[in-house]
């Protein structure tokens, strides 16, 4: 069965069953009094527990296609697969995510501003992903596989050029010279095991720079 993390994976989910011809499923109740775990830090595995109920009558004994909008941090992800198992009592799980591996920080109004937080570049030496280190992502999260949406891919199905897009946290290469300098300062950081906090409230070594786009952005 294919099983979409609640909310966000339900779209990706249902298209990727449509195309196998296998059944999606909701596998897991989501608690909707519970906060963002991405967002609000802390400790995300016993929000998880408080978050997600997995249906055991939907997985007992199944092999699991569980989709996934994205991982960042990935602590929410290995205690949501441990759930899975010990409450939902899945017998596989392939984790599947809508999104390629997340490589640098986001400085444009995401929460997530260090290198030292993110789970792919801790497994990649390149900026596409080998089978190799999938399958080794895999056995840190606790899965039996996974794959991640290629770079490519993200512009494809939404019907946009990449040159349209911001894909700076899956590539690396940042649209204005202020996200540049904030990541080669979180990459000087994170190299000098001073990673901790939020990057764009570290000192930095000259004033940052602002761009204006074509589009009038900032």
């Amino acid at each position: 069965v294919v099983v979409p993390v609640p909310d966000t994976g339900k779209a990706s989910a249902d298209a990727m069953a449509f195309a196998l011809g296998i059944p999606s499923v909701e596998g897991l109740i989501r608690n909707r009094y519970i906060g963002r775990t991405f967002i609000e830090g802390g400790n995300r595995a016993d929000k998880v527990r408080l978050k997600f109920t997995p249906l055991p009558e939907v997985l007992q004994g199944k092999k699991v296609l569980l989709v996934e909008d994205s991982i960042v941090r990935s602590t929410t992800l290995q205690s949501l697969l441990r759930h899975l198992r010990e409450q939902g009592g899945a017998a596989e799980i392939h984790v599947r995510v809508a999104c390629p591996p997340i490589l640098s920080p986001c400085f444009y109004g995401i929460d997530m501003s260090t290198v030292k937080e993110l789970f792919a570049p801790k497994f990649m030496a390149d900026k596409v992903p080998t089978v190799a280190e999938q399958d080794a992502m895999a056995r840190a999260l606790g899965a039996d596989s996974l794959f991640y949406l290629p770079v490519d891919a993200v512009a494809r199905c939404i019907d946009l050029p990449p040159e349209r897009l911001c894909r700076a946290c899956v590539t690396g290469e940042y649209p204005t010279p202020a996200g540049e300098q904030m990541y080669q300062l979180s990459l000087r950081n994170h190299a000098s095991g001073s990673g901790d906090g939020r990057t764009y409230e570290s000192p930095t070594e000259q004033p940052l720079l602002c761009s204006v786009n074509d589009n009038g952005r900032t």
